[in-house]
């Protein structure tokens, strides 16, 4: 059974394709253009063109965080990201006839790390899957700056799509 897991933003979409034996894909997709539906349809075209080889089975995705307090999303960048998943999730749904589970971030991260809060979620996160994975991907890195040659912020997403993949296939085996 293979399992595609997806951290979906308007900035980096992290993607994984799991089964109960292998890691068969661990990528990302950058959305681009200049207004909502060019980057909705760059990044649907380029997650369909590197999932074509794949028999998807289950599709699982982060659950958008659409949390109102100081220092988190204003409402009009909620509705942005919501209403972005919702059409990359439908682009998918048509593709692989499969209807995608939302996940909380927290809830697969207890359920695959074992502890779902961090001081520094994405770091724990990133740190767990390296851990795994190690240098058998091409990890997306710096490319200028004081921090050339470390690992790119892309790789945050690629680490949340393979916990929400890894949660799809403990999930699924239940």
């Amino acid at each position: 059974m293979n399992i595609l897991g997806i951290d979906c933003s308007t900035t980096t979409i992290g993607i994984c394709v799991l089964n109960e034996k292998e890691i068969l894909l661990l990528d990302y997709v950058k959305p681009l253009g200049n207004n909502f539906l060019e980057k909705v349809n760059s990044a649907s075209s380029e997650l369909i063109n590197k999932l074509e080889s794949f028999q998807i089975d289950s599709i699982y995705t982060e659950q958008p965080n659409i949390m109102f307090s100081k220092g988190l999303s204003r409402a009009q960048v909620i509705a942005v990201v919501l209403r972005f998943n919702g059409a990359l999730l439908f682009t998918l749904y048509r593709e692989f006839n499969v209807l995608p589970k939302e996940v909380m971030a927290s809830s697969a991260r207890k359920k695959v790390i074992g502890k779902g809060k961090f001081q520094d979620a994405k770091k724990a996160v990133f740190d767990y899957v390296y851990s795994i994975v190690g240098d058998s991907i091409n990890w997306p890195k710096k490319e200028r700056g004081q921090n050339k040659g470390k690992f790119a912020n892309e790789c945050f997403d690629i680490a949340d799509a393979y916990i929400i993949a890894k949660y799809g296939i403990l999930n699924e085996q239940k």
